[in-house]
This record gives structure tokens, C-alpha cells and sequence, in this order.
């Protein structure tokens, strides 16, 4: 699984098995080609679980922001 996140963290649109059938193989290339997402249910699955297991982001990661977005609101 580490390998599905780190790709889809770079940019990937989808994932398939390397033992998959070379119709299958085509048809994710085409529905990726196309724009789309292509993700077995069971990666999906697994990232769900570690989104959802995952610490939440810093409310603010530098005090300016929280600042610029006052002023933003203003």
C-alpha cells in the first residue's frame, strides 16, 4: 500500500495490480487518460482508513497567516 500512496501523493490517478490482465490494463490506462480516477475498492479502502486515522494539520503553521486571513475576512 505504501507504494499506491506514495504515488498517488505525486501526482498518480490510479492504481492496478502488476499481475492484472492486459484488458484490464488497457481500460485503466484509457479511464486515467480520460481525466478520471481508477482505484481498486480495497486501496480505496485503505486510504480512507489512513486519512481518517491520520493527525489533523496544524490549525496555522505561522502566525502571519492566521493575520492575512483576518484581514481577508475583513
Amino acid at each position: 500500500m505504501f507504494g499506491t500512496s506514495g504515488a498517488l501523493r505525486a501526482g498518480g490517478s490510479g492504481s492496478c495490480s502488476r499481475y492484472v490482465a492486459p484488458a484490464h490494463l488497457l481500460r485503466a490506462v484509457t479511464v486515467v487518460a480520460c481525466g478520471e480516477a481508477l482505484l481498486p475498492p480495497v486501496v480505496i479502502h485503505t486510504l480512507i482508513s489512513e486519512f481518517v486515522t491520520a493527525p489533523a494539520p496544524p490549525a496555522s503553521p505561522d502566525p502571519a497567516v492566521d493575520r492575512d486571513l483576518q484581514s481577508i475576512r475583513e
